[in-house]
Parts: C-alpha cells; sequence; structure tokens
C-alpha cells in the first residue's frame, strides 16, 4: 500500500509520520520515561550528536491531511476515511501481538491515523 519511491508513495509515509503523536506515546505508554528520536543514532552510541536535530518526530496532523489532499488521497465515499489516487481502498495493517501493551500503541495509532483519515487494521502475529 505504502511502499515504492512514488511522490505519492512518499507523501502517504511523510503524512504516516506526522500523523503520529510520538510524544503522546511516551508520556502515556511509557509514563514519561523517554526521549523522541531525533537522528538514528540515539544518545550513548559513538557518533550521535546532540547538536544535530531534525523534525522526524514532528507531529503534525494538518501537514498530513493537507499532505495526503495535494498527493490525491481523498475520502471519496463520505466514510470518514481516505481511498488511494486511484480511488481504491486505503487501509494500514499494523503487524501487533496480543499483549496489554501492544493494545495501548494499537489504539494510540488507530486514534492518531482516524484524526487524519486513514484506516487501519491491526493484524495479530
Amino acid at each position: 500500500v505504502f511502499g515504492g519511491y512514488t511522490r505519492e508513495k512518499i507523501a502517504l509515509r511523510r503524512a504516516i509520520a506526522l500523523g503520529f503523536d510520538a510524544q503522546e506515546g511516551i508520556r502515556v505508554l511509557r509514563n514519561g520515561r523517554a526521549i523522541p528520536a531525533q537522528t538514528p543514532i540515539p544518545p550513548g552510541i559513538a557518533g550521535y550528536d546532540p547538536e544535530l536535530v531534525t523534525d522526524a518526530q514532528r507531529y503534525d496532523p494538518a501537514a498530513a491531511r493537507e499532505l495526503l489532499d495535494r498527493f490525491g488521497y481523498k475520502d471519496r465515499d463520505g466514510d470518514g476515511f481516505r481511498e488511494m489516487p486511484d480511488g481504491k481502498p486505503l487501509v494500514l495493517k499494523r503487524a501487533t501481538s496480543p499483549s496489554a501493551l501492544e493494545r495501548q500503541y494499537d489504539e494510540l495509532w488507530a486514534r492518531n491515523m482516524t484524526v487524519v483519515g486513514l484506516k487501519t487494521e491491526m493484524v495479530i502475529l
């Protein structure tokens, strides 16, 4: 559904990232005992640069919705969820496990993606 390097697929992946509230996940699911990722290299590992700050974890659902609109991911049938640019159904499937913590993450993902109009389905492994 979202693999590949076409402009609309890249936009979909970026919108998913913009639509996920990592800070809420840290606050609620990790009881505030975590730090948001700013780079691929975490603190305490050789190569970590505390001066390098990116917006990779920026939460901006309005920007996510705008990006999806711009690349043709629109709600064509009025159900509140977006379809693919070609009109086919768009459902993001997330692999999960049957644990209490994973259920909380699943609920956070589903809630965040619903805000930007993306339907999610959890698949228990």
